[in-house]
């Protein structure tokens, strides 16, 4: 019988092919249940188990119908009567699949409020993975999907339980993004403000830019690729994490970067750690991106305040969303 693991296992076997350069494939069989279909045996969760060291207890599974559940300690059975269907279930090994990304999101639309939800559409879209190991991130990763495949798999499937927050976690939600930081800073910035965010426009994320032939004698590369970057307002913000910029060496490269971003006509604005968690810098910082964007200041509410202490509990918590990962 085969194994199809369901969101937090299909997570846990993701970060792991990440990790050793593996990348998962479409699986394009159907897997219509059967009456009287039996379920996944306590031999086969064993056997997971032991063989994945990366999985943690219990084995998340998914299943088509409760006839086929796995009734053992170290296994929880998700019952979703459309899998099977085209786009719900992608495969890994001949005995082993995983749901698709629409439908991991859209499993864990029950679990999670919707901040934490787009937090998660945009790690499954985005240029990272969260690694096995804590504080560890696989960064460069191909995407696992974007949001426009989530949208019209989960637009086609709307009787999917979940479908309706996922695709509004999508919507909210931007391709491309490059870090775990990466993603938290944009949903600070641009969440609406009912969910604690400031409510800025969208960026584009790790999009490139080319110098104009008239300015590429200015500086030193052919493509510039920010983190964050409003091309009508020529602003760019970057996340500079001390992992990846602290050798003298790359914070040298940084500063020859950023002055050749300038030269050519794009504001730069940087933010760190430092600055992301905390939320008196933070809030310097985004009245500053909101200006550059010349969007209007608006008036701060009791309820706005209490939002974005609410995001910022559920963001930066130790219990975020890389712990669903590992």
């Amino acid at each position: 019988m085969e194994c199809t693991l369901a969101h937090k296992s299909s997570l846990e076997l993701w970060s792991h092919m990440a990790e050793t350069n593996a990348a998962p494939t479409c699986y394009d069989r159907t897997l219509k249940s059967k009456k009287g279909a039996v379920g996944v045996a306590a031999k086969d969760v064993d056997f997971w188990l032991n063989r994945g060291s990366f999985f943690t207890e219990p084995l998340h599974i998914a299943v088509g119908s409760p006839s086929e559940r796995c009734r053992v300690l170290r296994c929880v059975s998700h019952i979703d009567r459309q899998l099977g269907n085209k786009g719900t279930i992608w495969g890994i090994a001949p005995k082993l699949a995983t749901v698709s990304p629409a439908m991991c999101l859209a499993q864990f639309a029950g679990e999670l409020p919707l901040a934490q939800l787009t937090e998660l559409a945009c790690a499954l879209s985005g240029n990272y993975r969260f690694a096995s190991k804590p504080e560890d991130v696989v960064t460069s990763a191909v995407p696992l999907t974007s949001l426009r495949e989530m949208r019209a798999f989960l637009h086609a499937h709307q009787q999917i339980r979940g479908a309706s927050k996922a695709l509004r976690a999508i919507d909210l939600a931007i391709d491309h993004l490059g870090s775990p930081y990466e993603t938290i800073l944009y949903l600070f910035l641009c969440l609406p403000r009912k969910l604690g965010g400031y409510g800025l426009p969208k960026p584009v994320a790790n999009q490139p830019i080319a110098p104009k032939s008239r300015e590429a004698h200015l500086v030193a590369q052919h493509n510039f690729y920010p983190d964050l970057f409003w091309p009508d307002k020529q602003l760019i913000v970057e996340y500079d994490s001390f992992k990846h910029h602290s050798t003298p060496k790359k914070t040298e490269h940084d500063a020859r970067r950023r002055n050749d971003l300038e030269s050519i006509g794009y504001r730069v604005m940087i933010a760190n750690r430092s600055i992301v968690s905390s939320a008196a810098l933070f809030s310097q910082f985004a009245d500053n991106v909101r200006r550059e964007l010349g969007v209007r200041s608006r008036p701060e509410t009791a309820h706005c305040r209490d939002s974005r202490m609410q995001l910022r509990r559920l963001l930066l918590a130790p219990d975020s969303i890389a712990e669903l990962w590992r």
